[in-house]
C-alpha cells in the first residue's frame, strides 16, 4: 500500500487492494475454490493454493503481467514550460492517479447455494488542487509475504522511476530522496524549488469489488 501526503501532510490518496475468494462450504464433488489477488488466480482446496495458469508462485512473480498490473495502480501526468527570465524549465502542474481496490462497506463475504454475481464498481474522485513544493509517498510493504512484497516493490519502483524522470526533465525539481523504515515502512520524498511551487491534482480511483 502507498499513501501520498502533499504539502500540509494530510493523506490525500491511497493505493492498495483486497482479494476475492470463492470457497465452497459443501459439495458432492471436490471442495475446489478460487481466489483472485494481485492480478492472478489461484485454485484452492482446503488450505492449499496453487496458481491456475502457472506452475508455481515463482512463475507468477516472474511474469511481466504481474509487474505491469502493479505499475498500473499509479500514473503521472506533468506539464511545464521554459521560463525565459530564470533560464529554467519549470514544472507547473502534476496530476497523479491512484487506484485503490476496496471491499463494499462492511460486507466482506456472502454465503448460499445459489448462483453468485461478482460486481465491480469504480468511483473516481478528484481532489481540489494543492499548490506545494513537497510530496511524500509512504509505503507499507509486507516483509513476510512474497506476493505482497513483490507487488509493493513494483509499485514503489514505478513511483520512484516517474519522480526521477521529472527531476531530469525539470530544473525546479530539487531532489528525490529515499528513507528506509522499519518493517517495510519506506518513504520517497519529492522536493521542488520553494520559489516555483507546483499545482498538484490527485485523483483517487476506488474500485469496489462485491458479490451478490
Amino acid at each position: 500500500m502507498v499513501e501520498i501526503h502533499a504539502g500540509s501532510g494530510n493523506s490525500t490518496a491511497v493505493s492498495g487492494m483486497v482479494n476475492v475468494a470463492f470457497r465452497p462450504s459443501y459439495t458432492f464433488w471436490e471442495e475446489q475454490g478460487y481466489t483472485w489477488q494481485y492480478g492472478y488466480i489461484n485454485v484452492t482446496k482446503n488450505e492449499k493454493e496453487i496458481p491456475l495458469t502457472e506452475f508455481a508462485m515463482d512463475d507468477v512473480l516472474a511474469d511481466d503481467k504481474f509487474s505491469t498490473f502493479a505499475e498500473s495502480f499509479v500514473t503521472f501526468e506533468d506539464k511545464g514550460d521554459f521560463n525565459v527570465s530564470s533560464g529554467k524549465k519549470e514544472l507547473s502542474s502534476l496530476k497523479i492517479d491512484m487506484v485503490n481496490i476496496i471491499p463494499p462497506g462492511s460486507n466482506s463475504f456472502i454465503s448460499g447455494n445459489n448462483p453468485t454475481n461478482l460486481g465491480i464498481l469504480a468511483d473516481v474522485r478528484e481532489a481540489e488542487p494543492v499548490t506545494t513544493h513537497h510530496l511524500e509517498f509512504n509505503y507499507t510493504n509486507s516483509t513476510d509475504m512474497p506476493v505482497m512484497s513483490a507487488f509493493s516493490t513494483h509499485l514503489a519502483d514505478k513511483i520512484r522511476s516517474e519522480l526521477k524522470t521529472l527531476a531530469k526533465n525539470y530544473d525546479t525539481v530539487q531532489s528525490v530522496t529515499e528513507k528506509r523504515g522499519m518493517n517495510g515502512h519506506d518513504t520517497t520524498t519529492f522536493n521542488i524549488d520553494e520559489a516555483c511551487p507546483v499545482e498538484v491534482i490527485i485523483r483517487q480511483v476506488n474500485i469496489s469489488v462485491s458479490v451478490s
